[in-house]
This record gives C-alpha cells, structure tokens and sequence, in this order.
C-alpha cells in the first residue's frame, strides 16, 4: 500500500470523526427538535388525503400468532378507516363482529415493509390516541430484512416511537435491539427507555432522529431523551441499517404496564394525521 494511499485512508478517518463529533456537539446544546431541520431532506411521507389507504406505501399486517401482542390483527375494514384527512386504526372487542376468528379481540394496523424504507434520517408522525383498558397501541420500526429479527442477531434494530397503554397520560418511547434484550439490566446503561408526556386525547406530533452516533426522541417539537452509541459494547447501536415503520393498534400490554383488560372499555383507536420521513443530508 503506498503512502497516498495511507494519506487519504487517514483523511477519510479524520474526516468522518469530525463528521461524529459535529453531531454530538450541535446535539448537547440543542433541545428543540426542528433546530436541525436543515440536516435533513424530505424522502416520503403520506397525509392520508384519500378514501383508502395508499396500497404503494402501506400494507395491512399480518396476524403473527407467535406474538402476544400482535395475534389480533385482521384485514377486516371495519379496523381501518380512511376520511377527513386521517388513517383511523381501531381495536374492538369481537363480540359477534367476526364469529368464526377465534381472537378475543380485533386489531388493524398498517407496515411499510418491502414498500418504503429508511436509514439515517427522521420520523415524524401526528398522532390522536382513544385508549381502552387493555389497549396497547404503537408506532414503531424493525429492519426490512427478516432474517434480522431473530435475537441474539447483533444487527438487531427495534425502535418504538410511541406505545400507549390504557388511558395514560405519556407514552413509552424505546431504543430496542440486541445488547438491551440480552439482559434487562443492560436498559439502564445507557438509558433506553423514557416516559414522554402526551396532551392526553389531543393530536401530538413525535419523532425520532436516526444518526451515526445517536438516537434523539422527541414529542411536540422538545427532545424527551437521547439513546447514545457506546463503541465498545457489541450489537447496541445497530441503527442506520435499511427499515420499514408499521403503525398498529394492539391488545395485552405487558402486565406491568396495564391495569388488565376491560372489555367494556372498547372500541379504541388511533388516529394518524400525516407521517412524515426525512433522509439524512450528506455532508460535503
């Protein structure tokens, strides 16, 4: 390898740590989210002007027996509802609705997968919540190829935007992947999870910026927390890798959260305004 060679193998590494630090620097003195609007580009983004849902952006998910949460889902139009500017996905209880699915309840929710994607970037989305007792909705991320679902996998990326329990007045905003799995301990080094404050039955705009060197949640335009890159521990920052965004409505939260499950409760719902996806601008 001649020197030139080394020269702009150096340069390239000193550039790309300047790179890293800018961000972190910009970041530590920043709480309001769109003060770094200008890092970032539009790359899609649906209003949910229409009367059905966009088939190019959005697919209805599947029901995952296997996942406690997600064994309610059904295509059944009666979950999912398309007017006056919003995507309404709703949770019942099935009370006759759908007599020969054996599932206690009904949920509807939408993915991206194999139709839109993301890296680095942002994601912003208007949200309305209606919860029921027992209710658990959710926005959140997983990698767009499959066989990265499986833990332990180190490229293991899970990002939950916004999960809402009951009838509460915040949500959950979480940074999941391998290393925080592993070991329930490894939650707090560093902090994964918050506890953001909503305007409970309002419209409430959050977000999550993806970058190199972190992870920035935020809800109405303020930073709740920061889920930092640790080089030195394997499989816990795997974000940047390609992703889909699925919203869904969802029952059997995890006990420690919820206050069980009334039927009486229902029907809940989430209503989504417009979800908006920004692509990192690369720097010159």
């Amino acid at each position: 390898m001649n020197q030139s060679h080394h020269t702009m193998t150096y340069m390239t590494q000193k550039l790309t740590l300047l790179f890293m630090l800018a961000f972190c620097t910009l970041c530590s003195c920043s709480q309001n989210t769109a003060d770094r609007n200008d890092w970032y580009e539009l790359s899609w983004y649906d209003d949910f002007n229409g009367k059905k849902l966009n088939d190019s952006i959005w697919s209805k998910m599947k029901r995952m027996p296997t996942g406690r949460s997600l064994c309610n889902l059904t295509p059944d139009e009666r979950m999912y509802e398309v007017r006056k500017g919003r995507l309404r996905l709703y949770a019942r209880y099935n009370n006759g609705i759908l007599p020969n699915d054996t599932a206690t309840f009904l949920t509807g929710g939408v993915t991206s997968e194999g139709k839109r994607s993301f890296t680095y970037g942002k994601i912003e989305v208007r949200v309305r919540l209606h919860g029921a007792i027992g209710t658990w909705p959710a926005i959140w991320t997983m990698p767009e190829d499959r066989k990265l679902w499986k833990c332990p996998n180190p490229q293991y990326t899970e990002i939950d935007i916004l999960e809402y329990v009951d009838r509460n007045d915040f949500v959950y905003q979480t940074a999941h992947n391998a290393y925080t799995l592993a070991d329930k301990k490894n939650w707090h080094k560093p902090e994964q999870q918050n506890l953001s404050p909503i305007n409970v039955g309002k419209y409430n705009i959050y977000s999550v910026e993806i970058l190199p060197d972190q992870l920035i949640f935020g809800v109405n335009g303020k930073e709740t927390f920061r889920y930092p890159r640790r080089n030195d521990i394997e499989g816990q920052f795997p974000y940047g890798i390609e992703s889909h965004i699925m919203m869904d409505m969802q029952t059997y939260p995890p006990k420690s959260w919820c206050s069980g499950i009334k039927p009486e409760t229902f029907p809940a719902y989430m209503d989504i305004d417009w979800i908006r996806v920004y692509k990192l601008k690369e720097k010159p």
